[in-house]
């Protein structure tokens, strides 16, 4: 049996696996995610968006993705790409091919049983379903003793409202079973509010919470068969009225966080980490997942699991091959090689290996409040940022290809002319640094992260 003995897992992957030889897809919302599984020597990319950013990657793999063909930024879902895949994947149909996706989905499984000759290396659509359902997910947990923010499951229905503005006061927080990045979860501040969500979501399951005016970390891991893998914390940007029209809508990520968290708060972020990496390897899951948490200054709760690749992991993954580290990413891959087990003691050892990692990412979404279309963007690329304006300096696909920590990297499939945004789309653009772009509060963008952002949307003509 072989053994992952150190950090240095490079040599490992070339010499106990067939990814060199075979075929190697990655399959995403983000085509530049591929830059997650850059070492396993990727052939080919599927994704739902296609943008400026994308040209380059269409003509250097083996592509297929919804915008190029619809031209429509839509809030885009992985089986968008259910009537693409059996064309695409018949293009390998002689070779050993493996997909890593940003998670399964039924329709992926359902055109890979046609194809012998390929293996999607992630877990199964129907756990991944079975782990999204927050209910399910908050009775068993508590069952387990994980910190959650006050609050119950009931059904949005009109007597709801007295009963939990009663029990913790307004503003209170309403959390339906499919919300995702922002979507189905509504800060109720009167019963205006409640009642246009109740409009909506009528006699459905949802979670009733108190709510916390705090400040939302991430972290990516990883299942293994017997381990949890964990990786370097990181605010999440929530809501900028400037990024998205939602209230909780995910904008992005600041790993900037040491000076401005505590042991106290780190400790209950690894705490959970663990008991929940520990559950959901008891219901099988293998791979790389996420986790969001609230605190308060001093207590962490547990929010939620994204059972799949997240919206960071990308940025995590380039910063970890920056620093010379193993990217957590590596270990996605460990449960479904036959050949390869990890030792205990190099595992803590990775645990233990907090590097300070010092980027940040915005996520820009459509904020008119309509539909639109794309007449002119920004071009894709390496700036700097002078005095409120932005320069052009070169091309650039991920942040670890500035020549400068001064320099920032705009990238994030930035739609084509001509492009439809709808009013409730994927973000148009990331823009990559490695300063802070949250305050003290690890709340609210500072002066550097709003004036970027009103830079970069001078350069958007959407009408």
């Amino acid at each position: 049996m072989k053994r992952l003995d150190s950090y240095d897992l490079f040599a490992g992957i070339d010499v106990h696996t067939p990814f060199k030889q075979d075929v190697v897809i990655w399959l995403g919302l983000r085509p530049g995610d591929y830059k997650s599984i850059s070492y396993a020597y990727p052939n080919g990319v599927a994704s739902t968006r296609f943008g400026k950013d994308t040209i380059k990657t269409a003509r250097q793999f083996a592509f297929v993705s919804v915008e190029q063909d619809t031209r429509v930024r839509t809030d885009s879902s992985l089986d968008e790409l259910g009537p693409y895949l059996r064309d695409f994947l018949s293009k390998f149909e002689n070779n050993k091919t493996h997909i890593v996706a940003y998670h399964s989905t039924p329709s992926l499984e359902s055109v890979v049983r046609e194809f012998p000759n390929v293996r999607v290396l992630n877990a199964p659509a129907v756990l991944k379903k079975r782990l999204d359902n927050k209910s399910y997910v908050r009775g068993e947990l508590q069952k387990l003793g994980i910190p959650f923010a006050p609050g119950y499951d009931g059904k949005m229905e009109v007597a709801a409202y007295e009963e939990v503005s009663k029990e913790y006061g307004l503003p209170f927080f309403v959390q339906f079973n499919d919300a995702a990045s922002g979507s189905g979860s509504f800060l109720i501040k009167d019963s205006d509010d409640f009642n246009s969500v109740l409009e909506r979501f009528r006699d459905e399951p949802a979670i009733f919470m108190k709510f916390i005016d705090g400040r939302s970390f991430n972290m990516n891991l990883v299942r293994t068969n017997n381990f949890t893998v964990l990786s370097e914390p990181s605010f999440q940007i929530i809501g900028d009225p400037e990024c998205t029209t939602r209230r909780f809508g995910y904008c992005g990520n600041d790993f900037n966080i040491e000076s401005k968290v505590s042991e106290e708060e780190l400790n209950g972020i690894e705490n959970i980490a663990l008991k929940v990496g520990d559950w959901i390897g008891e219901q099988g899951y293998r791979g790389v997942f996420g986790i969001d948490f609230i605190s308060d200054g001093k207590n962490v709760y547990f929010t939620e699991i994204n059972p799949r690749f997240q919206g960071s992991t990308a940025l995590l993954t380039d910063q970890h091959l920056e620093l010379e580290k193993l990217p957590l990413t590596m270990f996605h891959l460990v449960p479904f090689l036959e050949d390869v087990t990890i030792k205990p003691d190099s595992l803590t050892a990775y645990n233990q290996d907090r590097r300070k990692i010092s980027a940040s990412q915005i996520l820009v979404h459509n904020t008119l409040g309509r539909d639109c279309v794309m007449q002119s963007s920004i071009s894709p690329g390496r700036y700097s940022y002078e005095d409120g304006r932005l320069f052009y300096l070169g091309p650039g696909e991920v942040l670890s290809d500035t020549q400068s920590l001064n320099e920032i990297l705009i990238a994030g499939e930035i739609p084509l002319d001509g492009t439809r945004v709808l009013r409730d789309s994927d973000e148009i653009l990331k823009i990559f640094s490695y300063k802070p772009v949250l305050d003290y509060s690890g709340k609210n963008l500072n002066a550097t992260g709003k004036s970027l952002v009103e830079a970069v949307k001078k350069g958007l003509n959407l009408k």
